[in-house]
């Protein structure tokens, strides 16, 4: 696929997880694999839905921006893959290969019962 082609937005989702957080996260693919290894953009989100005014029981430290708590994305475009932890990104973080292990990884470390197709059902 050519970089200046518009990919197929796979899957977006929205949930609220819990009063005042909430997971989001998108699947894009086919995308271009230089800009996206392995040939997918994708974002997981685990924040307060308004960071201005988070909630008293949220037990993780809440980034900056959009009041992320963890993250999970190579969507930058410029093929990096990255974990952000309370809005730090995490030096140590290695992409597995496989954007089915990162969404297996991120719905374990929130906790959360994972909601929606996995990338394994689109083979990415």
């Amino acid at each position: 696929m050519a970089d200046d082609e518009s990919p197929e937005v796979v899957y977006e989702k929205r949930k609220m997880v819990q009063a005042g957080v909430l997971v989001r996260y998108k699947f894009i693919y086919p995308a271009a694999i230089g800009r996206y290894p392995p040939g997918a953009c994708y974002a997981l989100h685990y924040g307060v839905a308004d960071p201005a005014n988070p909630p008293d029981d949220v037990e993780w430290p809440i980034g900056p921006r959009q009041g992320t708590m963890l993250r999970y994305d190579n969507d930058h475009g410029d093929g990096t893959h990255h974990r952000h932890v309370g809005g730090d990104l995490d030096a140590e973080y290695e992409f597995s290969g496989s954007v089915a292990a990162v969404y297996d990884r991120f719905f374990r470390e929130t906790g959360i019962e994972p909601f929606g197709p996995s990338p394994e059902d689109y083979d990415i």
